[in-house]
């Protein structure tokens, strides 16, 4: 069972894992987790030995090193009436045979909850990570904290949702909701110093088509972050918007407001303070395909400029995705599902028709019988700054028997606002995965990136990776995998190439 929130909104120490860990206490119609046949907590473990011939990530002395990982952890799972939780929490502990570095400890957190407090009128969703985020992209890296471990810190994300709903019965049938939304979030990064504190508000009124096909809405926005360092984040929008249903299947919308994104100078004067027109259409020809084509005069502080084309049939799932919009790098790290990931059932004998796609803001909490394959871009460098960003990404998944093939296409390009820089990530993911048996299967990655940033040279980085893995009971199983690590660039300093071995056991209790 799949569930998504009400509203679309846009981890350090150990101690504040802690204190992330102890929300569960404090939310509505919580009980001890063995009390309701509704909870799941499940223990995991996970241990790996690595071996790679470039610890240091250099084209002239690599040193080669073996790798030790233990990382138990739990996932715990509420599904009810009332209140939806998924929590899941690991240690990794890594041990450096040599001295090169030292040995670490890191925690790793996700929380994801819904709560009805007040049935169809109050609620309070709640969002956490912990975990350990890349600091510089254009650094040599692999993506993975266990080579050149200093180039990562400690990230932190907390978002809190209380918001509110009034139904109204009005004439001719159609259905008026008065509503508020708020968020209070929290992301901070260890060692970083620019750690950032918000919160946004948004009410509204609303009213869906009835007996007559007509819809209509008002809102007013308001959302504010402050860095420690950086400039402060703030943004204000106020609009009307009227709907008109064509069809069962098609519905169009006009939209007109203001905008404020506080940019003083921005790059794009799309971007700047003023008034705005927008248009939607809205086209579900069938249950397995959506198009939704969005546009506005001015860039807003959320993806409301661009498109998104999905089909789904038995054996493929079609995805392709265009947004422009005012973010930072904050604004990313609160969107905890990236748009393009895949919830489908758990385990490998399910149709892709079964799956559905995750949209740009949209939080899920998977069930304990789901799984997720996320597709995309990697996050930005750790730059408070804002920016405005364009991206791209086309996916398709086919699944025919015991083959499942993933092709992915990303670019993202951002304009930084106060830094007056330009960036652009773009690249292509392929993934192959044959089950052997019921109880083994391959998998072949490959992935390829071209790095851009203004004023630097441009790196290419690709990697290629297998994966074997066997169940050996139905709680455990053991896994091999094989990694060649490559990056291209005109400065030394981040050019290299990396092979890498890994044995690991996992366990299940």
């Amino acid at each position: 069972m799949v569930i998504t929130t009400r509203r679309q909104t846009n981890y350090a120490h150990s101690r504040k894992a802690v204190l992330l860990s102890s929300l569960l206490l404090t939310l509505p119609n919580s009980q001890p987790v063995f009390a309701a046949p509704d909870w799941r907590l499940t223990p995991t473990l996970n241990l790996t030995q690595s071996f790679t011939d470039n610890f240091r990530l250099n084209t002239s002395d690599g040193s080669s090193e073996f790798i030790t990982e233990i990382t138990p952890g739990a996932t715990l799972t509420r599904q009810g009436n009332r209140v939806n939780l998924a929590l899941n929490y690991q240690m990794q502990y890594v041990d450096y045979l040599s001295t090169l570095t030292s040995d670490q400890v890191n925690h790793r957190l996700s929380l994801s909850s819904e709560s009805e407090i007040i049935e169809d009128s109050l609620f309070l969703d709640a969002n956490a990570r912990y975990t350990q985020q890349l600091i510089d992209r254009r650094s040599a890296n692999t993506g993975d904290n266990l080579l050149d471990p200093g180039n990562f810190t400690d990230t932190w994300v907390f978002d809190l949702q209380p918001s509110w709903r009034r139904r109204l019965d009005t004439p001719l049938g159609a259905k008026t909701t008065v509503g508020i939304d708020t968020t209070v979030n929290t992301v901070g990064y260890n060692n970083l110093g620019d750690d950032s504190s918000g919160y946004g508000i948004r009410a509204f009124v609303e009213t869906a088509a009835g007996k007559t096909p007509f819809s209509w809405s008002i809102s007013a926005e308001h959302r504010r972050a402050d860095p420690d360092r950086s400039l402060t984040q703030q943004t204000e929008t106020y609009d009307a918007t009227i709907g008109y249903r064509i069809s069962p299947k098609t519905e169009g919308r006009l939209r007109y407001g203001y905008v404020d994104n506080h940019l003083d100078d921005p790059t794009d004067e799309d971007a700047g303070v003023g008034d705005f027109w927008g248009a939607q259409l809205l086209l579900h020809p069938n249950a397995r395909t959506t198009l939704d084509i969005n546009y506005n005069s001015r860039l807003l502080g959320t993806n409301d400029r661009g498109f998104t084309l999905t089909h789904r049939r038995r054996h493929t799932t079609w995805s392709l995705r265009h947004s422009e919009s005012v973010s930072s790098t904050r604004q990313e790290f609160l969107q905890f599902t990236p748009a393009g990931a895949l919830i489908c059932p758990a385990g490998d004998d399910f149709l892709l028709s079964e799956c559905r796609l995750v949209e740009s803001g949209e939080a899920v909490l998977p069930g304990p019988d789901e799984q997720v394959f996320v597709v995309g871009a990697p996050l930005p460098t750790l730059r408070e700054d804002r920016f405005i960003q364009e991206s791209t990404n086309a996916n398709l998944v086919i699944k025919v028997s015991k083959t499942t093939l993933n092709l992915g296409l990303f670019q993202r390009d951002r304009e930084l606002q106060q830094q007056v820089s330009k960036e652009r990530d773009s690249g292509t993911n392929i993934a192959w995965t044959l089950r052997l048996s019921g109880r083994t299967k391959t998998t072949v990655q490959f992935t390829w990136t071209r790095i851009e940033t203004l004023g630097l040279p441009t790196d290419y980085q690709r990697a290629v990776v297998f994966i074997g893995t066997k169940k050996l009971t139905p709680e455990s199983g053991l896994s091999l995998t094989i990694r060649h690590n490559e990056r291209d660039s005109s400065d030394p300093r981040r050019a290299f190439s990396e092979n890498r071995v890994a044995i690991a056991y996992n366990r299940t209790f």
